[in-house]
């Protein structure tokens, strides 16, 4: 009973939780500014969807079932007014100069990366991903979502075609079952590739999956509630007559972005409430030095550290605050990343003098001070601690170590435990 009451605890604290960094970090606004952005990109993502699916002959057959599908399954009630009329913007793209589809193209890789930079903000990341990594992952979308999207929907009219699977299936009582999880299990894997590439940090799959599921599983309640509402309240007819699907149109897209931000939150509330119940007291200073140590060590060994092995160690830390560690520790070019999205030593730590660090730093550094106090039973802990007893008298503290001197003391402790 008593464990019982502790879930559920915990699971009001972890809703409360995603409720309040929803508001903080202003997902209201971001899916209204996303929402008008997708008004102006729908055309050319419409039009880049049905050209890709055009150029492979096995998918051409497949661009009205796919059209239909899509409209009748992911844009509830106004979808046949809106579909009939990107049918013929997009066949008027066709005309268009190379400039003229250039300019789509553009359009839909600067959706993708409002995207990208409104989902990094809420997990605290000012860097987006640089050069050609950016327009890989960009292409891959556009290029692979909707192969991907085809494949679905023609392997499942296959096996509806198939006599003896149709036979198999209809026994079981699963063919008109998995036609109808069909849109709900494409929204699963679209969910799962949004919150767990598009973020430039690590994200564990586990926790990407997860919020695909609630988001996915939202959706499909938000069409059905959608559809009904639209079904029995015809007011909204008469005032907006002929243009009713417009703003129907336009409501159900901010919708949907509440939706996928709500999904985002979720993966990053995964992450960090995790991190947060294993925690220790350690100070944020400090869990930035274990960092930078782990990094050093990888260095040294000669090989970078990604991002998966980098988000490992974080959760055995318990860093809960890894976004602003990133944050500091770019600003003070103590790390790098590169193409591949691997870290990097930065700079030499031997020109790094712990003081400046200290100094830098954004955080309260009395947290570090007991940190050290309270904790100085290692060497390197008892050095600092009379280093800093010494220090206090001056009126300018100095510290005579660098970086790379305390590193290689953190270091060797950690591998003697």
């Amino acid at each position: 009973m008593e464990t019982m009451m502790n879930r559920l605890r915990a699971t009001l604290a972890f809703q409360r939780n995603l409720f309040l960094n929803f508001l903080h970090d202003n997902c209201l606004q971001v899916a209204a500014a996303l929402t008008y952005t997708t008004l102006f990109a729908v055309v050319p993502v419409s039009f880049v969807l049905f050209t890709v699916l055009k150029s492979i002959p096995a998918l051409s057959s497949a661009n009205e079932q796919i059209q239909q599908f899509i409209f009748n399954h992911f844009v509830p009630s106004s979808g046949t007014e809106v579909m009939t009329y990107l049918q013929k913007f997009a066949s008027q793209s066709t005309q268009l100069t190379f400039i003229g589809l250039a300019i789509l193209i553009v359009t839909a890789i600067l959706l993708l990366r409002t995207i990208e930079q409104s989902i990094n903000q809420i997990w605290g990341i000012s860097q987006r991903r640089k050069g050609m990594v950016s327009f890989l992952m960009y292409w891959a979308i556009i290029s692979l979502g909707p192969i991907l999207l085809a494949s679905g929907l023609l392997i499942s009219s296959w096996l509806a075609s198939s006599e003896l699977l149709s036979q198999t299936l209809a026994w079981a009582n699963v063919g008109s079952s998995l036609y109808t999880l069909m849109p709900w299990l494409l929204n699963v894997l679209a969910f799962s590739l949004i919150y767990i590439v598009v973020p430039n940090c690590y994200v564990p799959w586990r926790a990407g999956l997860s919020g695909a599921l609630v988001a996915a599983t939202l959706f499909e309640l938000a069409k059905f509630s959608f559809t009904w509402f639209v079904s029995n309240l015809s007011s909204y007819q008469l005032i907006y007559g002929a243009f009713a699907a417009i703003p129907l149109f336009l409501l159900w897209i901010h919708i949907s972005w509440l939706i996928t931000l709500l999904g985002v939150e979720w993966v990053k509330g995964l992450v960090t409430w995790s991190s947060m119940q294993h925690a220790s007291k350690e100070s944020v200073f400090y869990q930035s030095l274990r960092v930078l140590e782990y990094l050093w060590r990888n260095h040294t060994e000669g090989h970078a550290t990604s991002a998966e092995s980098l988000g490992h160690f974080l959760s055995e830390l318990g860093c809960d605050h890894w976004s602003e560690i990133r944050q500091f520790l770019l600003q003070e070019n103590l790390i790098a990343v590169d193409a591949r999205g691997d870290f990097l030593v930065g700079r030499d730590y031997h020109q790094v003098q712990l003081t400046d660090l200290m100094r830098n730093a954004p955080w309260n550094m009395a947290e570090w001070r007991e940190h050290i106090s309270h904790h100085s039973s290692e060497a390197w802990q008892k050095e600092l601690e009379e280093q800093w007893q010494g220090l206090e008298q001056t009126v300018n503290m100095q510290f005579p170590q660098s970086l790379q001197s305390l590193l290689s003391q953190l270091s060797r402790t950690h591998k003697n435990t």
